[in-house]
């Protein structure tokens, strides 16, 4: 994950300033949290609100 950010920002894709270490780390832990809530709720919608919001984060402004 930390790689495609870095591939990312050196696309300009995404925000420049980003630790893509941290990132990724926070990706999963925010992911498995979404996973384990959409499991729980039987709906995918924790998931699109996660991966809503991570991209949104993430964008290059």
């Amino acid at each position: 994950m930390a790689n495609c950010l870095q591939q990312a920002q050196q696309q300009h894709e995404t925000n420049p300033q980003l630790d893509c270490a941290k990132l990724a780390n926070f990706f999963w832990l925010g992911w498995e949290g979404a996973v384990s809530r959409a499991k729980l709720i039987k709906n995918s919608a924790p998931l699109d609100t996660f991966t809503e919001q991570f991209f949104s984060l993430i964008k290059h402004s």
